[in-house]
């Protein structure tokens, strides 16, 4: 059944190990850094609670004791994060990094990206099956154009970047997005699907240049020790 789909990421994920060990350079940091448990700790809790929140909301109720408790808490844990980690010698995530404008610009970029690429593949997959009455399965394929913009683009939008650097592809990015986004505002339920397969298409091709630049230039915008944690953030 559907279930059986998750089994696709094993042999991609042990594909990416195997490749990864063999041609990826290594970037470890000259001196290792200590584990951070308290940061760790702290930071699974806050995402526990926002994930949890999210997920819950529509059943519990957004104004709820139970949420606001949710809400509560998360920001008094995202507090004590901040605080920790101010203080710790070697800190998980270090809050003086997002003074650094390319960092944060990077990190601003990547929520941007993904929000417009999951908020899309969500609502167009709802839509597809229950304001057009299509199958789970003919829904699916009509995301292929998705999947094929950003398979072509990443790689060619990593070679810009090794080239010319991130801007010309993080400006393809957002030009393709928002084209894609354009074509979708005033979906009714007998809009073309040509026209439909053009959006996904677009945004897909636009999540494809928006990848390697982002990552590029938080991990540009801080020292290369740390490039570790700034390619982490970005992803997270």
């Amino acid at each position: 059944d559907w279930r059986a789909l998750f089994w696709v990421n094993v042999p991609v994920v042990a594909a990416a190990l195997l490749l990864s060990a063999v041609f990826v350079p290594e970037s470890r940091a000259p001196r290792a850094r200590r584990l951070d448990l308290p940061g760790q700790a702290l930071l699974a809790l806050l995402l526990t609670l926002v994930v949890g929140v999210l997920i819950e909301g529509p059943r519990i109720g957004w104004a709820s004791p139970t949420a606001l408790a949710g809400y509560a808490g998360a920001v008094a844990v995202a507090a004590v994060f901040v605080r920790v980690e101010s203080r710790r010698p070697e800190p998980l995530m270090d809050p003086r990094l997002f003074a650094r404008p390319v960092f944060s610009g990077a990190v601003v970029g990547a929520v941007a990206v993904f929000v417009a690429l999951n908020t899309a593949l969500l609502l167009n997959t709802l839509y597809l099956q229950h304001t057009r009455d299509w199958s789970p399965a003919a829904a699916g394929a009509a995301t292929l154009p998705l999947a094929l913009g950003a398979t072509v683009c990443a790689p060619w939008a990593g070679r810009m970047v090794g080239h010319r650097g991130a801007r010309t592809p993080l400006l393809l990015a957002g030009a393709f997005l928002t084209a894609g986004g354009l074509c979708l505002v005033r979906l009714t339920p007998h809009t073309s699907v040509y026209l439909l397969l053009a959006a996904y298409g677009l945004v897909g091709v636009g999540f494809g240049f928006a990848n390697a630049p982002i990552t590029d230039t938080a991990v540009d915008g801080l020292p290369a020790a740390r490039a570790g944690v700034a390619g982490a953030i970005t992803s997270t």
